[in-house]
């Protein structure tokens, strides 16, 4: 009985308390857009507002120039077409165009299959490119001699053969290796002698001393005689027997 009287005490002590008025303005008025003004944007103090990116001034001189290149420029269509490189070239492609700058004439200049460049020749080196721009091996230090005669062949188109004749045997070497390596040999009439075969004449010339002395004795059996002319021969064409020296040894057999 006391809890009962407790609470209903506690609900008359509620319901007497004064509640706040709700108050709500009727919505009787329709909306006007028109009279309702865009919010102006905030701004720092000091600081300019940025500009909207749609509000562009038609008479602003750098706009005018830009419709300008813009109204003369020619949308051209490459349907069908497929990427002509040389129709590119100077509208920022480096087309076809790169590789002939690679390989200017004052650049480097083509021997065979190779390309041999102008600035190392000049100062005593022998450098080799392939058509890519790759080195074919480290430069080569080589004579003035040798300088003279790859520079004929790559200026002139011409190779002269008593200038190589002329040359050492470790410069006709050169002149032989870069002969093979880059396949001008092919364009040869007359092909050149191995210059390697020279580093054994000196020991060919003292078998074919020996032999004559055989032959002086007596000793003319078949095979000192087969031996002694191909020795004959073969030092005749390397350019270590003189035509003199030849035709004696053709005296001594008869």
């Amino acid at each position: 009985e006391k809890t009962y009287k407790i609470l209903q005490n506690h609900i008359d002590v509620v319901n007497s308390e004064e509640k706040p008025a709700t108050k709500r303005e009727p919505v009787n008025r329709e909306l006007n857009m028109d009279d309702e003004k865009p919010a102006v944007p905030v701004t720092i103090p000091g600081k300019k507002a940025k500009q909207h990116i749609g509000m562009v001034d038609s008479n602003d001189s750098v706009v005018k120039n830009l419709q300008s290149d813009f109204d003369d420029a020619k949308d051209e269509p490459m349907t069908g077409k497929g990427l002509r490189l040389n129709k590119l070239v100077g509208r920022g492609f480096k087309g076809g165009a790169a590789r002939d700058t690679m390989n200017k004439e004052h650049l480097q200049k083509q021997i065979g299959t190779k390309f041999v460049v102008l600035k190392a020749l000049r100062e005593g080196n022998l450098v080799l490119r392939y058509p890519s721009g790759t080195s074919v091996a480290r430069k080569l230090p080589v004579s003035q001699a040798v300088v003279g005669i790859v520079d004929d062949v790559i200026t002139d188109k011409k190779f002269d053969v008593s200038k190589y004749n002329q040359l050492s045997n470790d410069d006709k070497k050169i002149i032989y290796d870069l002969f093979k390596i880059t396949r001008y040999d092919q364009t040869l009439r007359t092909p050149l002698m191995n210059p390697y075969e020279l580093d054994e004449a000196e020991k060919y010339m003292l078998e074919l001393a020996k032999l004559k002395g055989q032959l002086e004795l007596g000793n003319r059996n078949e095979r000192n005689i087969q031996e002694f002319c191909k020795l004959s021969s073969h030092l005749y064409k390397l350019g270590v027997l003189s035509n003199k020296q030849l035709q004696e040894n053709i005296a001594l057999l008869s």
